[in-house]
């Protein structure tokens, strides 16, 4: 009988072995298009994925590498796109996982704080996306004990994404 989840591990695991060809696939972007290019902000967020590897969410070192490129994404992006573009959001929302990862709880809330902002905005407060990185506020708003806060976001995003089903 198969584990849960051991498609996805296995997957994982082998995306791992092929880091130093996501890390030489920025170079060579960087040096093809520039830094502000979307290629190289895609790229980018990539390598940044591979430190958040499953297996590495215990290894400080790979987090913090993770955070540092979602950084340098979410700059490239807002100067590239603008600061409510959808691409700088959703970096920023990636960004805010790599700080909840590593304890970095209230700079993880202040940066979905602003995604839900342009969110809301960008798409309106029911839509799908805007609902997910609610739910997402309200764990985070949890995590640093504002639970009064955190209840009423995660009902609304639990009732709006019901409603969507």
């Amino acid at each position: 009988m198969l584990e849960p989840n051991r498609i996805e591990k296995q997957y994982w695991k082998d995306l791992w072995r092929y880091r130093e060809l996501f890390a030489l696939n920025l170079e060579l972007s960087k040096r093809l298009y520039g830094p502000l290019h979307e290629h190289t902000i895609n790229q980018l967020m990539s390598l940044a994925n591979m430190h958040l590897y499953p297996g590495l969410q215990g290894d400080i070192r790979h987090l913090n590498e993770a955070r540092k490129l979602l950084e340098m994404a979410v700059d490239q992006n807002k100067q590239l796109f603008g600061a409510q573009h959808a691409r700088t959001l959703a970096s920023k929302a990636s960004l805010a996982g790599a700080n909840r990862r590593t304890a970095d709880r209230a700079r993880a809330r202040a940066l979905l704080e602003e995604v839900v902002e342009g969110l809301t905005t960008q798409l309106g407060r029911g839509h799908q996306d805007t609902l997910g990185e609610l739910s997402n506020l309200a764990g985070a708003l949890m995590e640093v004990g504002e639970m009064e806060r955190a209840e009423p976001l995660l009902r609304e995003a639990v009732e709006g994404m019901t409603a969507h089903v």
